[in-house]
């Protein structure tokens, strides 16, 4: 490719972004292109950069021992936010499948079981992924007033031997 090609190529490249980087700005369900997350103590705050500042939520960040805590005392209602295909591969025992893709359908579904005063543990794929923290600030949003993220996810209590279980989820099975 000569030069005059390559440069012609590149201005090509540079107008489609900036093309689509306007039109994305202006179609109003736009995706947002930064999420900003930060970790205050022990409290993890998830705010897309485009949302209002007043309307910030945050959950607690719980470590695998505090979570397996809550699991053994069986003072948690623990929700797997991983899509339903992965939830099925395997899942905390007793945790009961809340994908962040389908939220609505499956919330209605489990909704009964639930309660605004109860602590509820959300977990994903682990930290690189937003999956539980989507989860968690909707149902904040929704007047939950308890509910916490186990950070670590799957992976963690995975490996960490603690009890799991594969199948389709419990509320379907009846």
């Amino acid at each position: 490719m000569d030069r005059k090609s390559f440069v012609i190529a590149v201005a090509i490249f540079l107008f489609s972004a900036l093309v689509g980087l306007i039109y994305n700005s202006v179609y109003p369900k736009g995706i947002p292109l930064i999420r900003h997350k930060v970790r205050v103590g022990d409290t993890l705050a998830i705010q897309p950069a485009q949302q209002p500042s007043d309307t910030l939520v945050a959950s607690k960040v719980l470590g695998l021992e505090e979570t397996f805590r809550a699991y053994e005392l069986g003072k948690a209602f623990f929700l797997d936010a991983r899509p339903r295909s992965e939830y099925e591969k395997g899942h905390i025992s007793g945790a009961f499948s809340l994908p962040e893709f389908g939220f609505d359908e499956v919330y209605f579904s489990i909704s009964e079981l639930l309660s605004p005063e109860m602590h509820l543990i959300v977990y994903c794929q682990g930290e690189d992924c937003d999956e539980s923290m989507i989860v968690s600030q909707r149902l904040l949003e929704m007047g939950y007033k308890r509910v916490d993220i186990f950070l670590g996810g799957w992976p963690e209590w995975k490996n960490a031997g603690y009890p799991t279980e594969e199948g389709p989820p419990e509320q379907e099975e009846e």
